[in-house]
């Protein structure tokens, strides 16, 4: 059975932006409009936390984020604080999990699979494994970079929601970071609830001694994404095209 996935490009756009895109496409897929999609963007600096509040450890007053040149929003996805910054690719998937034979718990250890898997074919000291994350007093399932004094960083940052009726996510989705501006402000949090002195923060750049281009992670994580999945075939597009863009639109009209 051919089955495909629609990837389409967004670049820089406001994490309010995303989310009003994400969940309106999410009522299209339910509806069996388009097909699993994935959109990719960046953003400027946004501070977010999400509905795991024992996650959200900000070091700052909220109120003070302008001054630091960071935007904040409370998102409704799963997860707990964390700063999206250039530097940083963005994957938000509107995937039907029934159609690829995953959970949201499956689907998010796929995710750290092929993270992964590019890392390791890059030649980066990666493992898969967990860590005891204080803040929620239990193991935390992630991939990590070994650091040369062995301390574990974290490279992917990910959070969904998932409509419990259809199993469509329909919010969040999970960042990459490749290179050292991707982190740039995170002294300002415990990211997703790990104090920065015992699980630190790194990127691409910073694992490999070399900046690779965003297009190339892009590409190998679609790669690998296509595989894992079991899609047939990866249709890319810049920018929300027709006929998604008739049926965007015509919800947008009747809101």
């Amino acid at each position: 059975m051919s089955l495909e996935l629609k990837v389409i490009e967004l670049g820089e756009k406001s994490f309010q932006e995303i989310e009003t895109i994400q969940e309106n496409l999410s009522e299209l897929r339910a509806e069996e409009k388009i097909g699993d999609t994935i959109l990719i963007a960046s953003h400027p600096p946004t501070l977010t936390t999400g509905i795991n509040y024992e996650w959200n450890i900000v070091h700052v007053p909220i109120e003070s984020l302008p001054k630091y040149g960071i935007a904040y929003y409370q998102r409704k996805g799963a997860g707990g604080a964390t700063i999206l910054e250039p530097g940083q690719v963005v994957f938000y998937p509107v995937i039907n999990l029934k159609g690829v034979n995953k959970s949201s718990w499956t689907y998010m250890r796929t995710v750290e699979e092929i993270v992964y898997n590019v890392a390791k074919g890059m030649g980066a000291n990666v493992e898969l494994g967990k860590e005891f994350n204080e803040a929620v007093k239990r193991d935390y399932s992630c991939v990590w970079h070994i650091s040369k004094s062995g301390k574990k960083e974290k490279f992917l940052a990910q959070g969904y929601k998932t409509s419990f009726s259809n199993r469509i996510i329909t919010n969040g989705g999970f960042s990459v970071y490749v290179d050292k501006r991707a982190h740039k402000n995170f002294e300002l949090i415990d990211h997703c609830g790990f104090n920065m002195d015992k699980v630190g923060v790194t990127s691409f750049e910073e694992m490999l001694g070399f900046t690779p281009s965003e297009e190339n992670i892009k590409n190998k994580i679609l790669s690998e994404l296509k595989n894992k999945l079991g899609y047939t075939s990866i249709i890319r597009e810049d920018g929300i095209q027709q006929p998604i863009l008739e049926e965007y639109q015509l919800m947008g009209a009747a809101a």
